[in-house]
């Protein structure tokens, strides 16, 4: 994921309207107190920290004969930047919330005849991530240009306050501090919407007013852009790969410009089908040529370039990928249908779900039994796409075993079904009866230098550990996580370090069985 607050906003036009107006309201965002009453209050708050009292003694005493001891302790022991808002215009932003979080609620109650639409309401609604709706604050320049000197926003972007639709969560704001960023969001006036980086949490913007929204895509077109990248485990595979995670590399650019390319293409935006004018274009790419599969992959590819700086710094150096693949040659092949393209094509929690199952599967009658009671939940298009996509289905997958599950599931054929996972299991516990291991007492670093890494060590120790009585899996997952910090700390994966190894995998073992964890592992590793 990017380091970034958000990973993606869904694309609309450049043009800004009039900064901090709701077109729900009056213009109110800005000079609503007197500039001179602002500073000096400012000025106040910030001389007046403890640390500052020596310098400003005078002052201090007229303020307390002014506000009294009480307010002046309070002043003493916070800094407060004053809204540039009125008390009745923070009204009217709370009333412009109510009708903001009215309309995405009717919205998403309207069942839509486009099944990627549908899915992606039903994404919010089975609590797979959180969906927020934003409103502007009624101070919004001003709390997003003190936001922007502190670094905490990007010029020129307004401050919005949200609530999650579904749990009712937030919906009010600090309006006397503009520096308080509990419940605020930051983003270009232009947005539709966004989400976070690290996922699970959707924002809509403004979603009530016809004439705020004019320019920004539409609400069906945000759930359906914003969706495709909470259900994209394309990326966090490439993510995983070599390269992928290197967030200022090549590899990293072009994962961020095919999950924006498989966002944008679901997004299914008018701009989509316009005729693109280059030569009235003052940021054309270099090298940019006409060998583009169709329209809409080539303006799809524009509206990334300008967006995304990793992107565009990629193609303008033409960069070479970890593969030997140079970036302009890699991001005009990356087309084609949506199916092809991506996992989840139509946003459906199902197929996510499927997907994720598969992905963490180990071979067992439980683990079987759940996949194919998933899998007869989805439609026969989907398991046709799956059993067609071979070649990325072997991306996913590194074991043929479970392409193997995915062609038998999309014929229905549970028999075949059955006689992948029964043959998987005997060469399982073949492998099992050729192993093993000395069973005196806790491993040793023999046992567990295969490992590899203090990463994969302590992965396993978390995942299996098991609550003893009176304790929860919290506590002692604190437990491993401090064992973690003393032994590891400076500690390489080598035989000079066994001694702190073999300490923190004694110490764990008071909560499970290391070997069959061990043989566990290796069987899946070897397979």
């Amino acid at each position: 994921m990017t380091p970034n607050s958000r990973r993606s906003k869904s694309g609309g036009s450049e043009a800004l309207l009039p900064k901090g107006q709701h077109s729900c309201s009056a213009k109110n965002s800005r000079n609503s107190l007197d500039r001179k009453q602002i500073a000096i209050s400012n000025q106040m708050g910030k001389d007046i920290l403890i640390g500052h009292l020596p310098y400003n003694t005078q002052l201090t005493y007229s303020l307390q004969r002014s506000i009294g001891n009480k307010a002046l302790s309070q002043l003493i022991i916070q800094r407060l930047t004053p809204s540039t808002a009125t008390s009745e215009q923070h009204n009217k932003a709370k009333e412009n919330h109510a009708q903001d979080k009215a309309a995405l609620k009717n919205f998403i109650a309207t069942p839509p005849d486009d099944k990627r639409l549908a899915n992606s309401i039903r994404w919010y609604q089975q609590g797979k991530s959180k969906l927020y709706v934003l409103t502007r604050t009624a101070d919004s320049a001003d709390r997003g240009a003190l936001a922007a000197k502190s670094g905490k926003a990007q010029q020129r972007e307004l401050a919005f306050f949200g609530s999650n639709i579904l749990t009712e969560e937030g919906g009010t704001y600090n309006e006397k501090d503009m520096e308080d960023h509990q419940n605020i969001k930051f983003s270009p006036e232009e947005s539709g919407g966004f989400r976070l980086a690290t996922g699970g949490e959707v924002y809509v913007l403004e979603p009530s007013c016809p004439g705020q929204r004019e320019g920004r895509p539409s609400i069906g077109e945000v759930l359906k852009h914003e969706t495709q990248h909470e259900a994209d485990i394309d990326f966090n595979l490439d993510y995983m790969a070599k390269g992928g995670n290197d967030l200022n590399g090549p590899d990293y650019a072009f994962n961020t410009y095919k999950t924006e390319f498989r966002a944008y293409t679901a997004q299914e935006a008018p701009w989509l089908s316009e005729d693109t004018d280059q030569k009235s274009d003052h940021n054309i790419p270099p090298g940019m040529t006409d060998n583009w599969i169709s329209k809409t992959h080539k303006n799809i590819f524009l509206h990334i370039y300008k967006r995304y700086p990793k992107v565009k710094a990629a193609w303008d150096h033409n960069a070479v990928l970890s593969d030997g693949t140079k970036f302009r040659n890699a991001a005009q092949s990356f087309s084609g249908d949506i199916t092809m393209i991506s996992a989840n094509p139509d946003n459906s929690p199902e197929v996510h779900q499927f997907w994720s199952l598969l992905s963490e599967m180990r071979v067992s009658v439980q683990t079987s039994a759940d996949l194919w009671k998933v899998s007869q939940q989805l439609s026969d298009k989907e398991l046709e796409i799956f059993a067609k996509s071979k070649d990325r289905l072997r991306q996913i997958f590194t074991k043929q075993w479970k392409i193997a599950l995915v062609e038998a599931i999309a014929k229905r054929d549970r028999n075949v079904f059955e006689k992948v996972i029964e043959q998987v299991q005997a060469k399982k516990e073949k492998k099992q009866k050729k192993r093993s291991p000395r069973r005196s007492g806790p491993p040793e670093w023999e046992d567990v230098k295969t490992l590899g890494s203090w990463e994969v060590l302590s992965k396993l120790a978390l995942e299996n550990a098991k609550p003893r009585e009176g304790q929860t899996r919290e506590d002692i997952q604190n437990d491993i996580q401090d064992d973690l910090a003393i032994f590891s700390r400076d500690s390489s994966w080598d035989e000079k370090n066994k001694s702190s190894i073999e300490a923190f995998v004694s110490n764990t073992a008071n909560y499970f069985d290391w070997w069959p964890v061990l043989k566990e592992y290796q069987l899946e590793k070897n397979k």
